[in-house]
């Protein structure tokens, strides 16, 4: 099995969420970008249709805003607080440590539950542009938390119990 030092598992692990992040908002913004030329006449819940009664382009701002002020907000409460709690597991190993040792197990079946969570959003009843905004915030506060990984590494910051 691959064995890595902290700085690499840490680096590593603001990558796969960096890359995650960006797809996430690259989708999300494709399916509002969709919902521009397609305005959603679907029976499913759709934000557009609630913020478009001022105009389908401010509904597309206003409903990009929100996402991404969701996703800031998320970022600096939620996943800043969890990428500091994984820096410090993975500081707490003596080199050299097994890649399988970037996240906890519980952190693993988190995982797999959004993976599992995002793949529901295919299925119900949701209008495009609302699973747009989801992956826009989710993606915004991925890429939000990212900096911490990022400064520890290579920054040297220390990691402070918040």
């Amino acid at each position: 099995m691959p064995k890595a030092g902290h700085k690499f598992l840490i680096i590593l692990s603001g990558f796969i969420w960096l890359s995650v992040g960006i797809f996430l908002l690259t989708f999300g913004i494709t399916l509002m970008i969709r919902a521009l030329g397609f305005p959603s006449v679907s029976p499913y819940f759709s934000l557009l249709n609630f913020f478009g009664k001022w105009g389908l382009e401010n509904g597309v701002m206003i409903v990009l805003s929100l996402a991404l002020f969701i996703g800031f907000v998320k970022g600096q409460l939620v996943f800043r607080k969890s990428a500091k709690r994984q820096i410090s597991r993975i500081l707490s190993f003596t080199p050299p440590i097994p890649l399988i040792h970037i996240y906890s197990p519980v952190y693993y079946l988190l995982i797999g539950s959004m993976i599992v969570l995002g793949m529901m959003l295919k299925v119900l009843p949701i209008a495009p542009d609302t699973r747009g905004a989801i992956d826009i915030a989710i993606g915004s506060a991925l890429i939000s938390g990212t900096s911490v990984y990022f400064r520890c590494a290579f920054l040297g910051k220390k990691i402070e119990k918040s």
